[in-house]
């Protein structure tokens, strides 16, 4: 019998060689400000004749847009939110917050109870705000999904609070690392899960020197103001024309170092699987600190010339500038499992997950 020899893999080089380059997938924002003020223009003129009421409708209108006209390989995202769980949400929150207003008039002892219960329950509103926006967005009909429990958001919180309190504030980098990484590290896309691969290290570099920024500017101004010693009236009026540009220098300095560190920190691998160079997708971002603030700065001066009409313009602005410097590095396809359309939680349920239409800025 001829001896057949067992079948060769390869060489280890040989197999490395059969493993796809990694692809640099720019997401893109296809969006137009003339097209949205349409749209935001209507949101704006029903939700003051319905009092308020249609501002569940024109959110999901306003959430649909900017996800359907983000790009990723040619296929957009989804939002998958109902406008009237949206509404029983905004009506328990609005509940709430008119029960606060009427205690500070009447009991300031009740006041103060509330708003410490508003606070105790912030963690909790956190949790349930990420998981709502989670399981209503999609990709190439898949859905996303956040598996962070409310306890482990009070123990982020109550973490990074103690660390703040403990340092008088100086820990604060520490606390929002504390809080982007339950973020990033609880959501998945179908099966597959999101790391945040990073330590709280960078983001004190990150603050520490947005606050040389800071202090050196002001520094050389109260020197100028012992040399030259201004009138009473002129002191205020030459500090206002020095904070408000190191305002915008340390604001747009911060927000463009931490979108990208943070982002960059950011990979996507199979279920069960571990990050690896091979198998896990990975996201990149590249703004630029003076391209970021004078995004701020015309976004701005626009809205404030213009009364409020150039909103839209400074949104499309904004989410078009975030796209083009967003970047997903792919190592294979961008493919996962997982089911188009979950159940949901019951009417009560829903009516409290439904507080996730609050925004939390994480600063990115």
């Amino acid at each position: 019998m001829e001896n057949i020899p067992p079948l060769s893999l390869g060489t280890k080089v040989e197999q490395e060689s059969l493993i796809p380059e990694p692809r640099r997938l720019p997401v893109q924002f296809t969006g137009s400000a003339s097209e949205y003020f349409r749209i935001w223009i209507v949101n704006v003129a029903l939700s003051i004749v319905t009092l308020g009421i249609y501002s569940a409708w024109a959110k999901v209108r306003t959430k649909n847009y900017f996800y359907r006209h983000t790009m990723l390989e040619r296929s957009c995202f989804e939002y998958h939110a109902v406008p009237m769980q949206i509404l029983k949400g905004r009506i328990i929150v609005g509940a709430g917050l008119a029960a606060i207003f009427f205690a500070k008039i009447y009991s300031l002892k009740l006041y103060a109870v509330l708003l410490l219960l508003l606070v105790l329950l912030s963690p909790a509103i956190f949790a349930l705000a990420l998981a709502f926006n989670a399981r209503n967005s999609s990709y190439r009909n898949v859905r996303f999904g956040f598996d962070g429990t409310v306890g482990a958001a009070y123990k982020t919180y109550l973490a990074g609070m103690a660390v703040y309190i403990v340092t008088l504030g100086l820990g604060f980098p520490y606390f929002q690392w504390r809080i982007v990484d339950y973020w990033a590290s609880n959501h998945r896309y179908g099966n597959q899960h999101f790391h945040f691969n990073m330590t709280s290290g960078p983001f004190f570099g990150i603050y520490a020197r947005a606050l040389g920024i800071m202090l050196l500017p002001i520094a050389g101004f109260i020197a100028l103001m012992v040399v030259f010693r201004p009138t009473a009236g002129q002191a205020p009026v030459l500090l206002l024309l020095v904070i408000y540009p190191i305002m915008f220098l340390v604001v747009g300095y911060v927000k463009a170092r931490q979108s990208n560190l943070v982002l960059g920190s950011i990979s996507l691998s199979p279920a069960g699987a571990a990050p690896s160079e091979t198998s896990t997708h990975r996201l990149a971002a590249n703004q630029k600190v003076l391209e970021v603030i004078w995004l701020m700065v015309s976004n701005l001066v626009g809205i404030v010339l213009t009364i409020g009409l150039l909103i839209p313009w400074a949104k499309v602005r904004t989410a078009r500038y975030r796209a083009e410097h967003l970047y997903v590095i792919a190592n294979g396809e961008l493919v996962a499992q997982g089911s188009a359309a979950p159940s949901g939680n019951g009417v009560l349920a829903d009516a409290a997950t439904d507080l996730g239409d609050i925004g939390f800025d994480l600063g990115i």
